[in-house]
């Protein structure tokens, strides 16, 4: 994404589906954060778009910072939308993961982030992860609550 320095959301998917098959293969964790700017539409309401996307910019810095480089990747999901993929990385380092991003986010940016993150289990494709990790998201975004998460996910 030429506006943040993260890949794009066609990038991770790509990227998941490899690090789901290594995770198979290699039977090693795997966990996936979906992040969500809050209140962003009132923020580019009040600051104008120029504002909003030099805000969009510090957040990808803020989460390329906070990755573990040429380990785990940081996207641009969508808008004010974001996905982190940790590769070997179980509940606890997803749940610092989350923590830190947020407290960069917010120190930084002056906004908060909602989170929600899910760890890999077999039998889980993707668009599966995505999903219950959207789901935790707007049930942290809901409670109020920045984080929710993370948990394995099992068949559904």
């Amino acid at each position: 994404d030429s506006l943040t320095g993260l890949y794009n959301q066609r990038h991770f998917y790509a990227r998941l589906n490899e690090e789901i098959a290594r995770a198979k293969r290699q039977k090693h964790n795997l966990a996936l954060i979906l992040l969500d700017l809050d209140d962003f539409k009132r923020y580019n309401d009040n600051y104008g778009h120029l504002a909003g996307d030099e805000l969009l910019q510090k957040v990808g810095k803020v989460i390329n910072r906070n990755v573990r480089e040429g380990v785990d990747s940081g996207f641009r999901y969508g808008g004010d939308e974001f996905a982190v993929v940790l590769i070997d990385a179980n509940e606890l380092v997803a749940k610092m993961m989350s923590d830190r991003i947020e407290k960069g986010i917010e120190e930084e940016c002056v906004i908060t982030a909602s989170t929600g993150a899910v760890i890999f289990t077999d039998n889980l494709t993707a668009e599966m992860l995505v999903e219950e990790a959207d789901r935790r998201l707007y049930g942290s975004k809901d409670q109020r609550n920045n984080v929710k998460g993370p948990q394995k996910v099992g068949a559904f």
